[in-house]
């Protein structure tokens, strides 16, 4: 059963006596265009770890980001000629989102770690690029219910463990992957929001009222459509 408090309860510190490292390696981290930090990822028994550097300063914790395997949703990787990114796909949160010169390894490790935990296949993804921004899931967007996580047709399924219920080419499988958020395209967020701005308007709600009163307003008008073309149905 997942644990709600998992991430948050792991994140103050690491200790390998309490836990064991099974694979370690260095990954990148990059912010706006030109600043990009490295941090040491570390796939545990227990947990997936990123963890500051040595000497990095004005940090509370050594840990930086700490995910439970009962939060993972699912990895995006790279499928580019020299692929140097992934994305690990978090229930309900912010994503994380890294570069790193082998992710092969760290992927395999996390995915068998995965399977031999919750008797599932982790689901994995490919996207042929470097730059998997556009599927990584913000924190703004965890917040709004949207999930950056890619359509089950990018679904690897060479990358599979396991022959089990995950395995199928179903319909469910989505429902399963996409049960927490709602995918909204980010254009279309975009408009709704642009026409709501037009709309609350005081001036354009005013107007409408007064619309009403005389039988012309757009919601008066669609509902006189709609029952027409129901009668020649």
């Amino acid at each position: 059963m997942e644990n709600e408090s998992d991430e948050k309860s792991s994140t103050e510190s690491f200790d390998p006596n309490d836990e064991n490292v099974l694979f370690e390696t260095t990954v990148r981290k990059e912010f706006l265009i030109f600043f990009k930090k490295s941090y040491d990822l570390k796939v545990t028994d227990f947990r997936v770890v990123i963890l500051y550097k040595d000497g990095d300063l004005n940090k509370e914790s050594d840990v930086k980001r700490s995910i439970s395997y009962s939060r993972l949703k699912g990895i995006t990787k790279s499928t580019a000629e020299v692929p140097k990114a992934f994305v690990l796909h978090v229930k309900s949160m912010e994503d994380e989102y890294v570069f790193c010169e082998d992710i092969e390894e760290p992927i395999s490790m996390i995915k068998k770690v995965y399977a031999s935990l919750l008797k599932k296949n982790l689901p994995i993804f490919g996207v042929e690029s470097n730059y998997l921004s556009e599927y990584a899931t913000s924190d703004k967007d965890a917040l709004l219910g949207i999930s950056r996580m890619p359509l089950k047709r990018f679904r690897m399924k060479e990358e599979r463990i396991l022959t089990d219920e995950s395995s199928s080419d179903d319909d469910e499988e989505d429902k399963e992957l996409f049960s927490d958020f709602l995918v909204i395209n980010r254009d279309e967020v975009k408009e709704i929001d642009r026409f709501l701005k037009k709309f609350n308007k005081q001036e354009n709600l005013d107007k409408e009222q007064e619309e009403m009163k005389n039988g012309e307003s757009i919601l008066l008008f669609s509902k006189k459509v709609r029952s027409s073309v129901a009668s020649e149905c």
